[in-house]
């Protein structure tokens, strides 16, 4: 169902975005969106229509992709010259499709006004060697979800704010195999490393040394790693097998009710919920080493400079941009807002669950900006699963990750 935000913002589109007449020559604009689902659809479509309506003579082509297979799709385009003219594209990989030549700068476009109600952390990864090459679109934050009703038992007043209260907590309400303290996510894959990221900047971390080569050695990094894996190897409050726990797999066992707490986004409410499970939960920032910090996942609306029409398809993406579109798209989604207007409208400002994704936004951050994101991500992953395995100490992996992913900058 199309809410009242949409409405408003599709009478605004037709008035602001609309030609004074008809093309010339009907124009086909491609736009490649992925992982659309059923709730996000009709936001689609009614979207799409509005546009069509304000420009005559253009037709927008929505073209669904899968989310897992949208960056190998459009690698095989770009060599195929077959790109989209606008696409959603997970902004990690922007430096990647900039070195490859076929993203369209959108500095000439998007001025400091029409970018001044973005979340910061939203817009982090849309640059790439400063020129600005994607709008936010798709947003998430991370918070702590916890069982209260577990501290509670334990004699414990509210979530933990530090690694230390964290730990002691864990120790606490630790109870195999019918709860496990706490979710620890340990297969190979994306979402190890976006659990380690956290925690590395938790503990004041910082990707990059003042002379740009990697910082993975430091001394954070280093008790960063020692500190996510302790918790499975030394301390042993986390699920068995950590190993072969994906993110999903946490989230289900959390949802089950066997978890009492884990870092995970806003998704984690449709999960717990669904199928009439009724397992307690709240939510809280994260704890915290020397600061707060979490990490922030965008993907973006980028423009393919294969495009016949950059103008046209810039207008496209200034039609999504608009308040109440964003609005019903992030609750059809089930997003963060990307934007400080949409975070001060219900549910987003009204709802405890949503105020805590949206404070989070405020000191999130990025994951690194590089074309060479899949391999260093890769090495990180195989770094943290040889200490989470014993075969290499915490020092010993940060150590041979640097010097791999320096290797990257050759």
């Amino acid at each position: 169902m199309i809410g009242r935000w949409t409405r408003f913002a599709i009478m605004c589109l037709i008035l602001a975005t609309g030609f004074s007449g008809a093309l010339a020559q009907a124009v086909t604009l491609r736009f490649a969106a992925q992982g659309v689902t059923s709730e996000q659809l009709p936001v689609y479509k009614q979207m799409i229509a509005a546009f069509e309506k304000a420009n005559p003579g253009v037709k927008v082509d929505l073209q669904q992709v899968a989310y897992a297979e949208s960056h190998q799709k459009f690698v095989t385009e770009a060599g195929a010259g077959s790109l989209p003219d606008v696409a959603y594209l997970q902004a990690r990989y922007i430096p990647e499709f900039v070195e490859r030549g076929v993203l369209q700068p959108l500095t000439n476009y998007a001025g400091p006004e029409f970018l001044s109600d973005y979340f910061d952390s939203a817009l982090q990864s849309m640059y790439w060697k400063k020129t600005l090459y994607g709008i936010p679109w798709a947003f998430s934050t991370k918070v702590l979800v916890y069982r209260p009703d577990l501290l509670k038992k334990a004699g414990i007043d509210g979530p933990p704010r530090t690694w230390d209260q964290l730990l002691a907590d864990a120790q606490a309400i630790n109870d195999p195999p019918k709860v496990y303290a706490i979710g620890l996510v340990g297969c190979s894959g994306l979402h190890l490393a976006a659990q380690w990221f956290q925690y590395f900047w938790q503990a004041g971390g910082t990707v990059y040394k003042s002379d740009g080569t990697y910082n993975f050695d430091s001394p954070e990094a280093i008790k960063a790693t020692q500190f996510y894996t302790d918790l499975y190897t030394k301390y042993k409050v986390t699920e068995p097998g950590v190993t072969s726990v994906c993110r999903n797999d946490a989230e289900d066992m959390f949802s089950a009710g066997n978890i009492g707490m884990m870092i995970t986004g806003p998704w984690i409410r449709n999960k717990v919920t669904s199928g009439g499970q009724s397992v307690p939960y709240a939510v809280a920032q994260e704890p915290a080493d020397v600061k707060t910090a979490n990490l922030a996942t965008t993907d973006a609306l980028v423009v393919f400079n294969t495009t016949k029409h950059p103008d046209l398809a810039w207008k496209l993406i200034q039609a999504m941009s608009a308040d109440g579109l964003r609005h019903d798209f992030s609750v059809a989604a089930g997003f963060v807002p990307v934007k400080n207007t949409v975070a001060a409208m219900p549910p987003f400002s009204t709802d405890e669950f949503w105020q805590a994704f949206t404070t989070a936004a405020k000191h999130a951050t990025a994951r690194p900006t590089t074309p060479y994101f899949t391999q260093v991500q890769n090495d990180l992953v195989d770094a943290l699963q040889a200490v989470l395995l014993g075969q290499q100490t915490a020092e010993q992996a940060m150590k041979q990750l640097n010097q791999q992913a320096n290797a990257t900058l050759q």
